[in-house]
């Protein structure tokens, strides 16, 4: 039994992995992006830590695997001289796990435009990260936290956080982070962090007072949280020329109507220390619900990163340096959470073609199987030529199918007619072979119709 259950919840998976990764593939390329593959396995550069998965391999050469997929595409743009460039990539990436256990692996898609202008590819690569949710399934249940690094860097100057407390602040902060600006769940999550910065970080109360302010006057909805923050680091000159930038952006997601789901998070510190300017995290939601689970929470995370394609660009090279905007996207938490709010009962039709007697009808079950499969429906019959009734009956309740279809020499002979049966209700009603497949889109419409009328109700 136990076996059985790993069986379809390893179906499940790859069905929905399947589909998530068809929706952010074909998202990616009507932006007009290319695909690219990175090398799973690489020589280890020691300028880098972190979570990275490291080992040996047969001529004692120290080797890691793959644990982001930017990095090398930097790398590659600097090495081909590329001033221009839509890429996006989907791959399985690697973090060390704890003890001798094996590495954590977690499906990833990266999508980075290369020499666009200011804040048009942002709000694009921004738009990407909307779309594959919508296609997903999870229409408006997304936010969108944005930040700029000169504000951040004005913010610690204005609170009076010191260079060397700013990692073990941030760390605080960021337990706030998960939850809307300006939300109550937000302001509890506040009473523990503010608690744990007097008492744990042993801040001066003023500086805390400082923060707070920031937290719960100059975070929020883009234009009013903009208009404060203006007002409260006027006397910072590199913050006016970041906001300028922020109401651009926000100019631009107004466009493609995102703006209603951005919020302005002035304490939130990027994830990657190369988005030195605009950065943003990308939170999924379910309802007004804040899912606290590893997967469905932090969807995304991305940023400009002009600093990181400079480090990499060869000097002796005279023209200027592209920028660049990217952002990365846990596929693996998408799939997790496309696999966890599915129904059981799934309104998709799956159909098993059955015979009884006429020396097992093998040939007139191909050709019924290959009709349902042009109109779209998932069907499937014994691959033995003469099954009997109990293999094929035993068949399909291994895998689930609740609809046969059920062909005998006789009424194949009389009318070209089969008969079609629900296993649960036991139902058996006679079809013309010809309207089989109309037989079952329409009872899928219809099927999908109640369910969508039931879900509306519980709302």
């Amino acid at each position: 039994m136990e076996g059985e259950h790993l069986t379809q919840c390893s179906a499940e998976r790859s069905f929905f992995q399947d589909q998530v990764f068809k929706v952010a593939k074909d998202i990616f390329k009507s932006h007009g992006a290319q695909g690219f593959s990175t090398s799973t396995l690489s020589l280890v550069d020691q300028a880098q830590r972190g979570q990275k998965v490291r080992m040996i391999d047969s001529a004692g050469r120290m080797l890691e695997l793959r644990s982001e997929l930017r990095t090398r595409f930097v790398s590659w743009i600097a090495a081909k001289q590329v001033s221009s460039i839509k890429r996006y990539e989907i791959a399985q990436i690697y973090r060390k796990a704890a003890g001798p256990d094996a590495p954590h692996e977690y499906y990833q898609g990266d999508f980075d435009i290369v020499g666009d202008s200011f804040g048009l590819a942002e709000a694009e690569v921004m738009k990407v990260v909307v779309d594959i949710v919508s296609g997903c399934g999870f229409d408006d249940m997304y936010e969108i936290h944005i930040n700029h690094a000169s504000i951040l860097e004005a913010i610690w100057s204005w609170s009076g956080v010191k260079i060397h407390e700013r990692k073990d602040v941030a760390k605080l902060l960021s337990l706030g982070g998960c939850a809307p600006p300006q939300s109550s769940e937000r302001k509890l999550r506040w009473v523990h962090i503010r608690q744990q910065l007097l008492q744990g970080l042993k801040l001066q109360e003023s500086v805390v007072d400082r923060l707070q302010t920031v937290e719960r006057r100059w975070n929020g909805h883009t234009d009013l949280a903009l208009s404060r923050l203006r007002g409260g680091l006027a006397d910072y000159p590199r913050v006016s020329a970041a906001i300028d930038e922020l109401a651009a952006l926000q100019s631009y997601l107004r466009v493609w109507d995102i703006y209603k789901h951005v919020y302005i998070d002035a304490l939130m510190v990027p994830v990657e220390e190369y988005h030195k300017r605009v950065y943003f995290q990308v939170y999924l939601r379910k309802g007004s619900c804040v899912s606290t689970s590893s997967a469905g929470m932090l969807l995304a995370v991305g940023g400009r990163y002009d600093s990181l394609v400079q480090e990499h660009w060869p000097r002796t090279v005279a023209f200027s340096v592209p920028g660049a905007v990217g952002v990365s996207i846990a596929l693996e938490k998408l799939i997790l959470v496309t696999v966890a709010e599915s129904e059981p009962d799934s309104s998709g039709i799956e159909v098993l073609v059955c015979s009884k007697g006429g020396g097992g009808l093998l040939r007139e079950r191909m050709e019924i199987v290959s009709e349902l499969w042009d109109g779209n429906i998932k069907a499937d019959f014994v691959h033995l030529p003469s099954p009997s009734l109990t293999e094929q009956y035993d068949y399909a309740n291994e895998h689930g199918y609740k609809w046969l279809v059920m062909i005998t020499e006789a009424d194949l002979e009389g009318g070209n007619n089969v008969k079609v049966r629900n296993m649960e209700t036991r139902k058996v009603e006679a079809v013309s072979r010809e309207d089989l497949v109309k037989f079952f889109t329409e009872l899928a419409g219809s099927i999908g119709n109640k369910k969508n009328r039931n879900h509306t109700n519980t709302k």
